[in-house]
């Protein structure tokens, strides 16, 4: 079962970490290249207690205004989900369609693919996002496949990764 019992009381989301200029450009440039691929992008103020949402060509964050670690992780994620699991970019240019894998593994895997995308590109800024890692045990991420679901994001991470380092 996703949510077990167990996994209730586990932090999901990093709220605790404060804004940095690091994360501020970060956030500033996932912005941009959510933007820039035609993307809309809107902040809104509530979400039913999700932190963004992937609507396929459409991203959504919750207003915090403050630009944290945590919140960096959102945007990751969010297009994350749009580069692997949404049509739009997938039929809009070919320069996206080689990340798509789809929906078909079900919910709980994209969700694992999502934030693990967003771990690692956080990891490789230097931030150590254990929630992240929460997150993908919560949506039942067993030890077993976690090289496959690496596997299946380590193109877009480096993606994104390299996207980030050009903008700041």
């Amino acid at each position: 079962e996703i949510m077990s019992d167990k996994f209730l009381d586990v932090d999901w989301h990093d709220s605790e970490k404060p804004e940095e200029e690091k994360s501020t450009e970060m956030y500033d440039a996932v912005v941009d290249m959510i933007k820039t691929s035609g993307i809309k992008f809107q902040v809104v103020d509530d979400l039913g207690g999700s932190m963004g949402v992937s609507k396929s060509g459409e991203i959504n964050i919750v207003n915090k205004d403050i630009k944290t670690p945590g919140m960096v992780s959102t945007l990751v994620h969010e297009y994350a989900h749009e580069l692997l699991h949404q049509k739009f970019l997938k039929d809009k240019d070919k320069q996206f369609s080689d990340y798509f894998v789809g929906k078909a593994e079900g919910r709980a895997k994209v969700e694992q693919q999502a934030e693990l995308s967003a771990w690692i590109v956080l990891k490789d800024f230097g931030y150590d996002m254990k929630t992240n890692i929460n997150y993908v045990k919560i949506w039942g991420l067993k030890n077993s496949d976690a090289v496959k679901v690496f596997d299946s994001v380590a193109n877009v991470a480096s993606f994104i990764i390299k996207d980030i380092r050009v903008r700041i």
